[in-house]
């Protein structure tokens, strides 16, 4: 828009946490893709969120969707879905139980992933082949509030070059070009894995 409304912060993206531990005991193979998923080897042995709370969930499914197509998509969770041991409320929380060993894969977010595999998890972060789903963080000033003036200091340092190398310690990708960001243990290519999202489908499926 011009005048811009809002201003992106960062990025984030699906990823598959796999437990190299928990596979080796099951002679599992380590999945490659999200079509992988579907591998009898991996039954009871997958948590990833609820898509109905988690918007790492939604954009998972979202991205799932666009990938496939509908009729392949939900097909393909239907498969995915005799493998789940459980879906979660929270984003973070299946890479989290995959971190722990407690489940063999968790279908979670990247920064989480790569944080549990920083502090000695003994997991692999998997961008699946066929590409990712992904949600940007942004920030705006709300219409017709008070301390206007105080919110466009904010909004300004938002967007400087200093705040977002401040968000490269947590996320991979951030808005401003002149920040390259490295957080440990994080997947190499992710801004290749993005999923091109159809806005279109995202605002006509939103509520389904």
């Amino acid at each position: 828009a011009n005048p811009e409304t809002w201003v992106g912060m960062d990025a984030y993206l699906s990823v598959v946490c796999f437990n190299t531990v928990e596979g080796g005991k099951k002679n599992a193979p380590k999945p490659m893709s999200w079509k992988d998923l579907t591998n009898p080897a991996y039954a009871g042995s997958i948590v990833m969120p609820n898509p109905a709370s988690s918007g790492t969930g939604y954009l998972t499914v979202a991205a799932w969707l666009q990938i496939m197509g509908e009729e392949a998509g939900w097909k393909f969770m239907d498969e995915l879905h005799k493998n789940v041991a459980v879906y979660t409320h929270s984003g973070s929380a299946p890479c989290v139980q995959a971190a722990k060993g407690e489940r063999m894969i968790g279908i979670g977010f990247d920064m989480r992933g790569a944080r549990e595999k920083t502090a000695g998890a003994p997991i692999d972060l998997i961008l699946p082949k066929e590409g990712a789903g992904w949600e940007m963080e942004v920030s705006g000033i709300v219409k017709g509030r008070p301390n206007v003036a105080a919110a466009k200091l904010v909004q300004d340092w938002v967007a400087s070059q200093g705040a977002n190398e401040l968000y490269g310690k947590y996320y991979a990708i951030v808005a401003h070009p002149g920040v390259k960001a490295a957080p440990p243990n994080y997947p190499e290519g992710a801004d290749k894995a993005m999923v091109k999202n159809d806005l279109d489908w995202m605002a006509t499926n939103r509520d389904r």
